[in-house]
C-alpha cells in the first residue's frame, strides 16, 4: 500500500509545478541580526504553458510581508537544453522578519531556518514525499533547491550543507522536513587574532631557522 500511495504522489507531482521547480538563492546574515535575500526560483516552461499559468503568477505566491522588502522580475533561463521562466527576487535593503530566526549569545550568532522560507516565497514542501525514493524521484524531475547562506563571521558549526569560513550551501531537496541551524562567530575578529598570532609565530620559527643557518655557514668558514 505505502508503495502504492508514493507511486500515485509522484504521478501527482508530474502535474505540479513543484516537482519541476529550480530555486537558488542566497541570504546575506549582518552582526546586527538582519539580513538580505536574493534567489531565483524557475519552473519549467512547458509546465507552465501546460498549465495555462504565467510566470508572473509567481509573484503573487510570495508572502506579501516578505515582498514588501523585495523587487522582482520574470526572467527567462536555459538550463541542459531546457526552457524555464520565472522570478529574480532580491531585497533593497537589510530587514529582519521572523522568516528565520537569529540569536546573538556573546561573540556567537545562531541562525535557524526552517521550511517557512521556502513557502513564503512560493514552494510548498509540507506535502511532498520525504522518503529516499521519493526525494530520488522528484530530484529526476528536476527538483533543485539550493540555498547558500553568508554569516558575518567564521562559521562553527552547520547541522546540514557544506560549509567554508563564513558560507555554508544547504540542499533542501535532501533535508525538506529539517531546520536548519548554523552557528558562526559575531564577526571575524577572533579568527583574525588567530591568524595574526600564527603568522607570529610562523615567522618566529623562520628566523629562528635563518639565525641557525647563518650561525652553521659561519662555524663552516672558521673550520
Amino acid at each position: 500500500m505505502n508503495k502504492l500511495k508514493k507511486c500515485l504522489l509522484a504521478m501527482m507531482l508530474l502535474m505540479t509545478l513543484t516537482a519541476c521547480a529550480k530555486f537558488n538563492g542566497t541570504l546575506n546574515v549582518n552582526s546586527d541580526g538582519t539580513f538580505t535575500i536574493s534567489g531565483e526560483l524557475l519552473i519549467q516552461k512547458d509546465m507552465l504553458d501546460d498549465q495555462d499559468l504565467k510566470s508572473e503568477n509567481l509573484l503573487n505566491d510570495i508572502d506579501k510581508d516578505l515582498a514588501s522588502h523585495l523587487s522582482a522580475e520574470v526572467i527567462e533561463r536555459n538550463i541542459d537544453g531546457i526552457d524555464y521562466t520565472g522570478i529574480a527576487f532580491k531585497s533593497d535593503e537589510a530587514f529582519s522578519d521572523d522568516i528565520v530566526q537569529i540569536d546573538q549569545n556573546d561573540d556567537k550568532l545562531t541562525l535557524i531556518i526552517n521550511q517557512n522560507l521556502l513557502s513564503r516565497i512560493g514552494i510548498e514542501l509540507d506535502t511532498l514525499d520525504d522518503s529516499d525514493e521519493g526525494i530520488a524521484l522528484l530530484e529526476s524531475l528536476g527538483l533543485d533547491l539550493k540555498l547558500q547562506i553568508k554569516m558575518p563571521g567564521t562559521i562553527i558549526s552547520a547541522n546540514y550543507g557544506d560549509s567554508f569560513m563564513q558560507t555554508v550551501t544547504l540542499d533542501l531537496v535532501d533535508n525538506i522536513d529539517s531546520a536548519f541551524i548554523v552557528v558562526s562567530y559575531v564577526d571575524n575578529h577572533v579568527f583574525y587574532i588567530f591568524l595574526a598570532i600564527a603568522a607570529l609565530i610562523f615567522a618566529a620559527i623562520l628566523t629562528l631557522f635563518y639565525i641557525l643557518y647563518q650561525a652553521s655557514k659561519r662555524k663552516k668558514k672558521t673550520a
